[in-house]
């Protein structure tokens, strides 16, 4: 019997930043904000990495429980460079 592509999802993370357009890589797969990440056989806890030019890195880990759906908003700090 043959599975449809939702049952083989593990979880699913919505990322959103502001400003929108950074890169976010979570487990090695990198998307550009607003992004879907639909996680299958991994382990949670995920690393989920944050940049964008003008910005500061940000990095956090998010539990995503089986079957679930979990929405991340970070709103992104301006680099600041000091003289």
């Amino acid at each position: 019997m043959e599975r449809d592509e939702k049952d083989r999802i593990d979880g699913t993370v919505i990322m959103r930043t502001k400003p929108s357009g950074a890169v976010v890589t979570i487990e090695g797969i990198s998307r550009t904000t607003p992004a879907i990440f639909d996680i299958e056989g991994r382990v949670s806890p995920y690393n989920i990495e944050i940049k964008m030019d003008g910005y500061e890195d940000h990095v956090q880990k998010v539990v995503v429980p089986k079957g679930s759906e979990i929405r991340v908003d970070k709103k992104l700090c301006k680099y600041k460079m000091w003289a």
